[in-house]
């Protein structure tokens, strides 16, 4: 919930590019932001592993984003992100084998949250990369 001014109108925010070094921060509001959907709560249907599996992978895709396509914040006067956006230019999705053998970190503490859920998780995730469009240029 927005802070308010004495007047009732809510405190702005700044909005800047996210820093690779906030990556994790701005994973767990991903991850607070996505955990309800349905597709995920389908996979991991016990909130918190649901919540232990989002945020790695959460965190992954905004430091992704952060150093290889375009992740914006807003932060509040405390310096709090309050906001998070990314997104995956053409050239940027579906991930080079280098940059997906950057997540492996990630990857394998979500493998390790996930348990037996893991591998249809990896498999939305690579669906996903066979109907993205590519880019032709």
């Amino acid at each position: 919930m927005a802070n308010r001014r004495d007047d009732g109108a809510p405190e702005p925010v700044r909005i800047d590019a996210l820093s690779p070094e906030l990556a994790s921060e701005a994973g767990d509001l991903l991850a607070a932001s996505h955990a309800d959907y349905p597709s995920f709560r389908y996979l991991f249907p016990d909130p918190p592993r649901r919540r232990r599996v989002l945020r790695p992978f959460m965190s992954a895709a905004a430091r992704e984003a952060a150093l290889h396509a375009r992740a914006m914040a807003a932060y509040d006067d405390d310096g709090e992100t309050v906001g998070v956006a990314l997104w995956m230019p053409p050239g940027t999705f579906p991930l080079s084998f280098w940059r997906k053998a950057r997540m492996i970190p990630a990857l394998l503490r979500e493998a390790l949250s996930a348990r037996g859920a893991f591998r249809a998780f990896a498999r939305v995730g690579a669906i996903l990369e066979k109907v993205n469009p590519h880019d032709s240029s």
